[in-house]
């Protein structure tokens, strides 16, 4: 009976131990969390009109897009080692040169124009806001002996030129830009726009979109004063 009693007390002891080791094996542990690791950044969404605000168009002073090549070409074209033949405008330097017929078959050049400020506006015909703004280059080119007003006509023909400009009574000297190749270096994305030279022949700055004759005489005053 004594070694019964100690059979029974060793299954009982080897049963507690089994189920010891199951529930040791079961119960879930805790993960280790790296401190210094910490959390991504997530990523939040901008507001609209904040983080991306949309462009609007200048209402006051409007322009018209010019229509895009499926190609366009680089504004820097390179000739030899280091030398640059189409340059960008850079403000405080002279404009890139250039050599354009007239309405006369005449060739006009930019750096052949001396001593007086130069107002180049780049226009066609079918450019509503252009044709609005021509009275007042007309104008100005009347009232202001130290300015020389020079209108780019954008890949147009001559023939539509001319008619436009007889019909305007325009006379102030007009030249054409028939493969846009002035405009593309200039980097003239709409019409109209205007490039001011101060009298010895430093680019000043632009204007997108039409201007009226007071905001013209404005930036005119403004290069006198320099």
């Amino acid at each position: 009976m004594k070694k019964n009693w100690i059979y029974i007390a060793l299954v009982i002891a080897l049963v507690i131990g089994f189920f010891y080791i199951v529930l040791e094996k079961q119960e879930p542990k805790e993960p280790v969390v790296d401190q210094e690791q910490g959390q991504a950044d997530k990523e939040t969404p901008g507001e609209p009109g904040k983080d991306n605000p949309e462009e609007k168009p200048d209402e006051e002073n409007p322009s018209q897009e010019l229509p895009k090549d499926d190609e366009e070409e680089d504004p820097e074209e390179k000739e030899g080692p280091g030398k640059v033949v189409n340059a960008v405008p850079v403000v405080g330097e002279p404009l890139p040169d250039f050599t354009l017929k007239n309405l006369e078959g005449e060739d006009v050049t930019l750096s052949e124009i001396k001593g007086k400020i130069v107002l180049i506006n780049f226009w066609a015909t079918w450019c509503t806001w252009c044709d609005k703004e021509m009275p007042d280059l007309q104008r100005l080119k009347e009232e202001n002996e130290d300015l020389v007003v020079l209108a780019v006509n954008v890949e147009e023909s001559i023939e539509k030129a001319q008619k436009y400009v007889r019909d305007g009574g325009y006379d102030f000297e007009v030249v054409l830009d028939e493969k846009g190749e002035v405009s593309a270096q200039y980097l003239v994305t709409g019409l109209p726009g205007s490039y001011f030279v101060d009298e010895k022949g430093i680019f000043i700055g632009r204007v997108q979109g039409m201007r009226t004759y007071e905001q013209f005489n404005t930036i005119l005053n403004d290069i006198r004063d320099l």
